[in-house]
Order: C-alpha cells, then structure tokens, then sequence
C-alpha cells in the first residue's frame, strides 16, 4: 500500500489523530504517507441532528474504500 489511512469517527481535533500523527508517520516505509479520514475539526464531539450524523458516517465509510 502506498497510503495507510487514519479513521475515527471523531473530529480531528479529538481522539487519537493529533497524538499518533507525528509517532506513526515516522514508522512508515519510505514514500507511504498516512491520511486523516473523519469528520472536520468541531468543538462538539457529534452533530445535533441523527440525520445528519448518517449522513456524515456514511460518507466517512465509503472514502476509505475509494
């Protein structure tokens, strides 16, 4: 594989992505790069609506196996 990805259902700026980052690209072989998959920075850790919050999962699945 040429890219590893990141995916939490989190926002980037919660959960693990910002600890590990910089701990798990150094561990990559050279030329892989590692990539976020999750939802966009917030300051709430989910979306009010249950619709939206599908949604959002949803399209969060399906762009890891694009």
């Amino acid at each position: 594989a040429d890219t590893f990805l990141w995916v939490q259902e989190e926002p980037s700026n919660m959960g693990a992505w910002g600890f590990l980052r910089e701990r798990i690209e150094p561990l990559l072989p050279k030329g892989r790069t590692l990539e976020y998959r999750g939802r966009k920075a917030s300051s709430s850790p989910a979306v009010a609506s249950h619709g939206v919050h599908e949604r959002e999962s949803e399209e969060l699945i399906r762009s890891c196996f694009q």
